[in-house]
């Protein structure tokens, strides 16, 4: 006899088969505010990098330095380049020297202090260090540590960056919010490359709570100088199956995540949401075409 088809899951077994998906924190009582900073948000990611904030020891990563890190500056959707850190900034006349003003005021996580000119120098040039395993390593080294010239910290809160030859791609590099953050000297002289590398020492509107491979946990910096955050928590979740962050979302645990084409129409059936377009999203190819070869046919060739 044929077996009989097995029944639809309902509702409530996809409940249960998600439940261990994300860990459940025991519910704390708490008093209802109407305002300042309240509630979690969280987030599914395909997967998280190891937490790593060293410039020089880590590969960084846009959930990095979007949150617990910061920039120079940043760049909107439409090309068009914005302080951040860096209030200002200048081009000298023969366009060989940019001056960057830094904002005052700017706290460390963890109590390191506050942001100078030192802390941004060391920060870029750790990016474009020799060893660096940051992608973006050859062109930090050609921008801010040339032997024609190079950054200097030329008051507390000025930097002078030499460039020697003329360079095109200053603003952009020191945007990518997956290279060119900024971390505490101090924090990295006292606490070692090693424990600094994963520890928050950065200036971010989220300080870092605890972390593992599958989640980190985040709360909002109060009064933040930039932008204090509206929820108080942020939550980071290792989903790896897409289907898996479907589920989660559909059932609440999840406020948002990244998804392809196929799941916008699920997505959609659910009321309330809203669909968000990744502004800095890209695709990448590696495109072959017909070549001219020099010595061809030859035994160079």
């Amino acid at each position: 006899a044929a077996a009989a088809a097995p029944a639809p899951l309902s509702k409530s077994d996809i409940n249960k088969i998600v439940k261990a998906a994300l860990p459940t924190a025991t519910p704390v009582p708490v008093a209802v505010v109407s305002e300042g900073p309240h509630g979690t948000l969280d987030i599914g990611w395909e997967a998280l990098q190891p937490f790593s904030v060293h410039p020089r020891l880590t590969k960084g990563g846009v959930e990095i330095g979007t949150s617990v890190l910061e920039t120079l500056l940043t760049v909107t959707p439409d090309a068009v380049f914005m302080p951040k850190v860096a209030k200002s900034w200048s081009l000298s006349a023969d366009q060989l020297v940019w001056t960057f003003e830094l904002n005052e005021g700017i706290q460390f996580h963890g109590g390191w202090g506050e942001m100078t000119a030192e802390d941004v120098v060391y920060s870029i040039q750790q990016f474009g260090h020799e060893e660096s395993l940051s992608s973006r390593t050859p062109q930090f080294r050609r921008l801010w540590s040339n032997p024609e010239g190079g950054a200097t910290a030329t008051g507390k809160y000025t930097i002078e960056v030499d460039t020697g030859t003329l360079q095109s791609d200053m603003l952009i590099q020191l945007a990518a919010p997956f290279a060119a953050y900024l971390v505490s000297k101090a924090a990295v002289d006292s606490l070692g490359e090693e424990v600094a590398n994963v520890t928050d020492i950065g200036s971010g509107p989220w300080e870092l709570v605890e972390h593992s491979a599958a989640q980190w946990t985040m709360k909002y910096v109060p009064d933040h100088w930039r932008k204090t955050p509206e929820f108080a928590e942020l939550v980071f979740h290792a989903i790896p199956e897409e289907a898996t962050q479907l589920a989660n979302f559909q059932v609440g645990r999840l406020d948002t995540f990244t998804m392809n084409y196929d799941t916008i129409p699920a997505v959609q059936r659910i009321p309330g949401t809203k669909l968000m377009k990744k502004n800095d999203g890209f695709s990448e190819k590696l495109a072959l075409y017909g070549n001219y070869y020099v010595g061809h046919n030859t035994v160079a060739w």
